[in-house]
């Protein structure tokens, strides 16, 4: 698969986009791709996080957890996680709503593992293709 045809399949499936980190780094591959790694770091940390507090029933954790990840998820325009950040975050203090906050926070641990699956092989891919073509990519090696 192209990168073309990935970014695509990406913005299609309201995974991520990487429209906004391209316009604050203004279209630097190196800078993209560093978004991208920090990115799936945080991401791996917010999973690990959620089900930590989930498993202690630690509603404040939950919160916190949430509210300090909503702009990385807003940066990269991952609309389906971040829609259920913003619930969790809005009802995690209401214990009538915790059965669905922990609802929605497995769905965004699930999420999140797509998310990571996809970061990881776009990486692959732009390497991959940065090999083939090296005068393309404004970076040093990865």
């Amino acid at each position: 698969m192209k990168t073309s045809e990935m970014k695509s399949t990406l913005e299609d499936q309201h995974v991520f986009s990487l429209e906004g980190v391209k316009k604050i780094g203004k279209n630097d591959d190196a800078f993209t791709r560093q978004m991208l790694i920090r990115f799936a770091y945080q991401v791996s940390m917010c999973t690990g996080g959620i089900k930590d507090a989930i498993q202690n029933n630690d509603w404040s954790k939950l919160k916190s957890i949430i509210h300090k990840n909503i702009p990385a998820y807003s940066i990269m325009n991952a609309t389906e996680a971040l829609e259920l950040l913003k619930s969790i975050e809005t009802n995690a203090d209401n214990l009538n709503e915790q059965g669905r906050v922990r609802k929605w926070a497995e769905m965004v641990c699930e999420k999140n593992d797509g998310i990571l699956t996809i970061v990881i092989d776009y990486l692959q891919l732009l390497k991959r293709t940065r090999d083939k073509n090296p005068y393309k990519f404004n970076e040093p090696g990865i």
